[in-house]
């Protein structure tokens, strides 16, 4: 804007060497612009312009570094980025790289990562790099995706065995995290003991039946 700069009063700006050097000390984003020095005397004038960028390393906003999402949801990875110039962002999943767009997810402008339909193959260790001539950062997100429990065998719900006999009830389990499975009669929790216990697949085994165990 042509404003001239006083050789005293600006804290950060120094004029030097009788006035053929403009010092600016630790240059801020605000000291950015054009800069002109002139000089003239009774025989004419000159002036030489100068283009001053500072440029700013990028910073991450902090966010969660672990995320975890149920399959066919909408989730987004956050990347909040700030800079200047503009840095640009990269994604990498499982230490390699991944593309901006795909069939379900998206980048967005900030740099945050979206996926609009959640699948477990999503599931993974991703880090967004942001980077421009000043510098680079980065962030690592863990992303986990769920899926909810589900019994696989329904098919088979009336059991009969003969009094004194050994029992053994299958409860055929899938889902992300690994489902812990409960058993119960009449809505109460079975409690194990020497003859009824849990197995470590979750069956339910019964070494000796008896008439209390119907229901």
């Amino acid at each position: 804007k042509n404003v001239p700069i006083p050789a005293y009063g600006m804290p950060n700006i120094r004029i030097q060497d009788n006035g053929r050097q403009l010092v600016i000390i630790s240059a801020q984003l605000l000291d950015s612009g054009d800069y002109s020095c002139q000089a003239n005397n009774a025989a004419g004038d000159d002036r030489l312009q100068f283009n001053v960028v500072v440029m700013v390393p990028p910073e991450i906003e902090s966010g969660p570094t672990e995320i975890a999402e149920i399959v066919n949801s909408r989730t987004v990875l956050q990347c909040e980025t700030s800079g200047q110039p503009t840095p640009t962002v990269t994604w990498s999943k499982d230490q390699k790289p991944f593309p901006a767009t795909g069939l379900r997810h998206r980048m967005l402008p900030s740099g945050s990562l979206e996926f609009m339909i959640v699948r477990l193959e999503d599931d993974g260790v991703y880090k967004c790099t942001a980077s421009n001539p000043a510098g680079n950062a980065s962030q690592t997100i863990e992303f986990k995706v769920q899926i909810p429990a589900k019994i696989l065998n329904k098919g088979q719900t009336a059991i009969r065995v003969s009094e004194g006999q050994p029992l053994l009830l299958t409860c055929e389990v899938e889902g992300s995290p690994k489902p812990t499975i409960y058993w119960l009669k009449y809505r109460q929790y079975v409690e194990t003991d020497a003859r009824m216990k849990v197995m470590e697949n979750g069956s339910l085994y019964i070494a000796k039946s008896d008439r209390g165990d119907s229901g």
